[in-house]
């Protein structure tokens, strides 16, 4: 039995919580994201073979018929904490660390209280939205705070191919991933002190081996009908580091609020590959009951649910079986999540915080999915080009402002 021990760091606070509410470090929750790593690393090796990949996924972690090979164990929990984090800004200083600051741009992004006193946004509880709410925080592990973590290799042939594809995950998980509540939002991001290899230490060594890990998969060029590595798959990195956690997930949360309150409103005069994208999304939804347009928002594309707000009542996008489908299956379908492709994540190297983001498109919805306001059941939309490519509209705003740079080709 082979045994290997890392010293695991929480880079951005990390929301895990055990059986009672308290924050826990938890091996199933390790098992979990090592698991989905392997499957999105495999699964671009080779070539989008979910049969293969299921195969060697059980014969690592197990299933219901077989035992786990490989046996994960937490020590120490992490120092825990429940204060507030994140400060107000401005929709002003919101534009300004968006690089959009035209008169239209910081009119869209400000909101105001009925006596007229700007609402101030706060981007880093804007990723954390349900962890963190009006009514408190959740108890969560602290920045800096750190456990250990231990995997056995029990008895078995592992051949050379999947051992390797296994490391090639935990360092994707480490230092694309993170773990526990709101991780695709940058929360729990980790990394693994005193072994550099497997948490670079620094940009250069980062960029290097997660080129390495692209390329898996370049060799599939289709969407994948799963989440895994494709020629379509890219990684970014911010321009320049931030000088703490805080900083880079407050970017990260501004260039998000910005771009996604900013988007489609019935009077937005820019155009996105030649198309025109006013009355695309931010004011689409109407009260339950009322009229709505015919069509479906571009931020679905985001993932689903997607929620919207007007006045006191509003419509949430979510996706079911085509209309005609039984009702029973309608009913199952119709509440299920759909989550983002796009990962984002904060890397550490020395005193420099560099927001990462990784984008794995893959079919948004099964084959016979479709979209629908949940107050409006009866009426199904497909999914179309405008929700598929929201995300490379985000990305590639991001890039022509210098605000990101692409590290994969």
């Amino acid at each position: 039995m082979k045994r290997e021990t890392f010293q695991i760091e929480f880079v951005t606070p990390g929301f895990l919580a055990g059986a009672e509410g308290r924050a826990e470090w938890r091996a199933a929750s390790v098992r979990g994201e090592l698991r989905w790593w392997f499957r999105a690393v495999a699964g671009g090796a080779w070539q989008g073979d979910l049969d293969r990949v299921r195969g060697q996924e059980e014969f690592l972690f197990g299933s219901t018929e077989r035992k786990s090979l490989l046996n994960v164990r937490t020590f120490g929990n992490p120092a825990a904490s429940s204060q507030r984090f994140g400060k107000g800004l401005s929709a002003a200083e919101i534009a300004r660390l968006w690089k959009e600051e035209s008169p239209e741009t910081v009119q869209r992004l400000t909101i105001k209280k009925p006596d007229g006193q700007e609402i101030l946004s706060r981007p880093v509880q804007y990723l954390a939205f349900g962890p963190v709410s009006m009514e408190g925080t959740r108890r969560y592990f602290s920045a800096e705070g750190s456990g250990q973590l231990e995997v056995l290799w029990g008895r078995g042939e592992v051949d050379a191919e999947t051992r390797g594809l296994f490391e090639k995950a935990f360092w994707a998980w480490l230092n694309l991933g993170g773990i526990g509540a709101k991780s695709r939002k940058g929360f729990g991001s980790l990394r693994c002190k005193e072994q550099p290899g497997v948490s670079p230490a620094t940009i250069k060594d980062f960029e290097e081996r997660a080129r390495e890990i692209w390329s898996l998969g370049a060799g599939f060029g289709e969407t994948p009908a799963w989440t895994h590595f494709s020629s379509r798959a890219r990684i970014y990195a911010a321009a320049r580091p931030a000088g703490s956690w805080e900083e880079a997930l407050e970017w990260l949360g501004a260039w998000m609020i910005a771009f996604r309150r900013r988007y489609g409103y019935s009077k937005d005069s820019r155009v996105f590959d030649g198309v025109p994208i006013a009355s695309r999304d931010y004011v689409w939804a109407a009260p339950n009951g009322g009229k709505r347009r015919q069509g479906m928002p571009d931020r679905a594309g985001f993932g689903l649910p997607l929620p919207f707000k007007k006045r006191e009542q509003g419509e949430t996008v979510i996706w079911g079986a085509p209309a005609g489908s039984p009702d029973e299956e309608r009913e199952r379908e119709q509440d299920s999540r759909r989550a983002s492709p796009l990962l984002l994540h904060v890397s550490r190297f020395g005193k420099d915080f560099v927001p990462v983001l990784t984008y794995l498109p893959a079919d948004l919805l099964p084959s016979n999915g479709s979209l629908r306001f949940k107050g409006h059941p009866r009426k199904s939309f497909p999914l179309g080009v405008p929700q598929e490519t929201i995300i490379d509209r985000f990305l590639g705003d991001l890039e022509a402002k210098s605000l990101i740079r692409k590290v994969t080709p």
